[in-house]
C-alpha cells in the first residue's frame, strides 16, 4: 500500500514540496513575528509571507501521510473514532512568532492530525500503537494535557512526529507533525471554547476574553476531567462542592446556558453540496452574517490557494483547510465552525443540576487505572 501512496502523494500537481532553507524560513518568521501595518506590504513583507505559505503548504503531504497511519490505528482492533487534519491557520502562526520564543521552523503543529476518541481507554489505546514503535516516523515528544491539564482546562494527549520520508519523499523529512489524542468530552468542551470565541470575537483559545467565560469553561474542565475519572487542573479548587457553586454562580452572571442553547440554528447556510465531498475542505465562517460555507478540493494545491485567499478577507472570516474521509466527519470534528455546541451543552445543564452535596455516581473506574498498571507492567 505505502508504494501506491507514495506514487500519489509525490505528484507535482497534488501537494507542494519545500522550496525554502532554514534560515530562509527563520528569517521569514522573524518578519512575521512583527507588527505589520495596514500601508507595510513591502518588497520584504511579501516575500516572508511567500515563504511561509510554501513552508505550511508543504507540510500537507506528512499531515496526509500521518492521518492515515491515525485512521488506521483509531480502527484497529474493532476501535471507532474519527481522525482528520488540519493545516494551522497563518494568524496562529503569527501569534506563536510574535511570542518570540520559537522560529517558523520551530512551530512543529503548524501539521496536525486530531483523532476523537469514545472514551480515555481509546486514547491510551491509540497511544500505545505509537509508543510501541508501531510507526516509521520520530516521536519528538508526548505532551499530556490529560494528566497535566493546562491551566485554562485544556485536556488533550499531544504525540509529536517527526516525519520519516523514504525515496522519494525523503524531501519532507525534516517536517513536524502532531498527533491530538482526545475524547468525546474533551473535544466537546475544546470546540466550544472555540465556538463561543467565534461568536464574542475573542480569542478563548488563547486565553484572551472575558475572565469570566474563560473561568466558567475552566471549571467545566475539571468537571468534565472529574467524569473521566482524570485529573482537574491545578487552578480549580479539589473540593468539587466548591467548584459546582462558583460554576453556578459564574453561569447565573454569564446566563451561559442561554447563549450556548441560542447557537442552535444560528448558522445561515451550509453548503450542501460540498458536504457530499471528500478529501480537501475549506470552511469559512463569517461572524457578523452567521454563515458557514464548505467548499471541497480533490486537489490540495486548489485547496490550498483558495486557503490563502480567503485569510486576506479580514478579521470577520476566520478559515480552515482540512482532511477529512468524509465530509459529514466535518460537523463532527469542527464542530466550533457550524456552533453546534449541544455536546457541551448537555454537559453543562447536568453539572449546574447536580446536588454538590450528593453527587452521582460516576462510575467505577477502577478497571482502566488497573489497565494501565497491566500495560505498563507489560502483562
Amino acid at each position: 500500500m505505502m508504494h501506491l501512496l507514495d506514487s500519489l502523494w509525490t505528484d507535482e500537481m497534488a501537494f507542494v514540496a519545500p522550496l525554502y532553507s532554514k534560515r530562509q524560513i527563520e528569517r521569514a518568521g522573524r518578519v512575521l513575528g512583527e507588527r505589520i501595518p495596514a500601508d507595510g506590504l513591502t518588497p520584504e513583507v511579501i516575500e516572508a509571507f511567500n515563504i511561509a505559505h510554501n513552508h505550511r503548504e508543504s507540510c500537507a503531504l506528512p499531515m496526509v501521510s500521518v492521518r492515515h497511519e491515525l485512521r488506521h490505528k483509531v480502527q484497529r482492533d474493532g476501535g471507532s473514532g474519527i481522525a482528520v487534519g488540519r493545516l494551522k491557520r497563518m494568524s496562529s502562526i503569527r501569534r506563536k512568532l510574535f511570542a518570540k520564543n520559537r522560529t517558523l521552523y520551530q512551530i512543529q503543529d503548524i501539521a496536525g492530525v486530531r483523532a476523537i476518541l469514545p472514551a480515555m481507554a481509546d486514547v491510551h489505546r491509540v497511544a500505545g500503537y505509537f509508543h510501541d514503535g508501531e510507526t516509521r516516523h520520530g516521536i519528538v515528544r508526548t505532551d499530556d494535557y490529560i494528566q497535566r491539564p493546562k491551566r485554562d482546562g485544556y485536556r488533550s494527549l499531544h504525540i509529536v512526529l517527526k516525519f520519516n520520508g523514504e525515496r522519494r519523499l525523503e524531501k519532507w523529512s525534516k517536517s513536524f507533525v502532531e498527533v491530538q489524542l482526545r475524547t468525546n468530552l474533551q473535544h466537546a468542551w475544546a470546540t466550544a471554547v472555540e465556538a463561543v470565541g467565534l461568536m464574542r470575537g475573542e480569542n478563548l483559545k488563547a486565553g484572551l476574553g472575558d475572565p469570566d467565560w474563560l473561568r466558567f469553561f475552566a471549571l467545566m474542565s475539571g468537571e468534565i476531567a472529574h467524569r473521566e475519572g482524570e485529573p482537574i487542573s491545578a487552578t480549580l479548587d479539589q473540593n468539587r462542592s466548591t467548584r459546582l457553586v462558583e460554576l453556578r454562580d459564574l453561569e447565573a452572571r454569564l446566563h451561559a446556558i442561554d447563549h450556548l442553547d441560542g447557537y442552535a440554528g444560528a448558522i445561515k447556510y451550509i453548503n450542501e453540496e460540498a458536504m457530499a465531498g471528500r478529501g480537501y475542505f475549506l470552511i469559512s465562517f463569517d461572524r457578523e452574517t452567521k454563515t458557514v460555507i464548505v467548499r471541497p478540493y480533490s486537489i490540495f494545491s486548489e485547496g490550498a490557494q483558495a486557503y490563502n485567499s480567503g485569510e486576506g478577507l479580514g478579521a470577520k472570516q476566520n478559515v480552515v483547510l482540512v482532511e477529512a474521509d468524509r465530509a459529514r466527519d466535518l460537523t463532527e470534528a469542527y464542530p466550533n465552525y457550524f456552533l453546534d455546541v449541544r455536546k457541551f451543552l448537555s454537559e453543562c445543564r447536568m453539572a449546574i443540576s447536580e446536588n454538590p452535596n450528593n453527587p452521582p455516581d460516576t462510575g467505577d473506574y477502577s478497571w482502566l487505572h488497573n489497565w494501565r498498571r497491566r500495560a505498563r507492567s507489560g502483562r
